[in-house]
């Protein structure tokens, strides 16, 4: 008798084995389309916004196609992937999600030299200003249009330090970790406030049901991560605590049931 017992004990075992692995091999990552961004979206997989969506849909649930931005909003909107990580909103494209995943800063590169302080967004009009193919500053800064567009920062800090543009527009920290990287003399290579106000970052998804049901996921872990501490834990690993701040601030602002 108890070796029946036994044996019935370990079919269903192996019957219940086989079908959780059945089960879980039929759930098949979505794709993530986005651009590599140092500290945010490193081709390891590591990085601020990679480490949340670890957290909110795990690890192996989603798989991501790095190119350039301009590519990567080009491609998602013909239909290619399932989300878009790093837009900003009111694309038609897109669905969104209540919670941002990062906030924008913008801050100028200039060389002292050259452009001795930030002369406003009103005048830059007498500059050669560029910025990142797809960040769309021109809609930020009426009437501003760009000298030439680049690939990446990396691209636009070589155009100013070698005398090819005046003024980079890009994202705060990013600059400044460059300046770092290479070991630019922070007297001369400036990283200056602007008057060009940044929005909020979101992971976007695709209109269909589907993407609907992943985008209600993606707010409610946002929200746990927010109120178990996670999600500060995040920004602080890679130095981003301005970013979470002024996250944390919209979502008290826009009155987020999250507290």
């Amino acid at each position: 008798m108890l070796l029946n017992k036994r044996f019935i004990f370990m079919v269903t075992f192996g019957i219940n084995l086989f079908l959780n692995c059945n089960i879980k091999a039929e759930v098949k990552p979505f794709t993530i389309v986005t651009t590599p961004w140092d500290k945010y979206t490193n081709p390891d997989g590591t990085g601020v916004y990679f480490d949340i969506l670890n957290k909110v849909f795990g690890k192996n649930s989603f798989n991501y196609n790095l190119v350039p931005w301009k590519r990567a909003q080009s491609i998602f909107s013909a239909g290619t992937g399932d989300a878009l990580l790093g837009e900003s909103d009111s694309k038609e494209y897109c669905q969104y999600p209540k919670w941002p995943i990062d906030a924008d800063f913008f801050s100028a590169f200039h060389l002292k030299s050259k452009v001795p302080h930030w002369p406003g967004a009103n005048k830059l009009k007498d500059y050669k200003v560029i910025w990142v193919r797809g960040y769309e500053l021109g809609t930020a800064v009426p009437g501003l249009k760009p000298f030439a567009e680049v690939d990446d920062n990396q691209q636009g800090i070589k155009m100013i330090v070698g005398g090819r543009a005046d003024i980079l527009i890009d994202y705060d920290q990013d600059l400044k970790d460059y300046r770092l990287a290479k070991n630019l003399d922070e007297k001369e290579n400036l990283v200056s406030p602007t008057d060009i106000s940044g929005g909020f970052i979101y992971l976007c998804f695709r209109k269909n049901e589907a993407m609907k049901s992943l985008m209600n996921q993606f707010d409610k872990k946002m929200t746990d991560l927010k109120k178990n501490g996670s999600l500060l834990k995040i920004f602080k690993k890679y130095d981003r605590l301005k970013n979470y701040k002024k996250l944390e601030k919209y979502t008290i602002e826009t009155k987020f049931n999250i507290y």
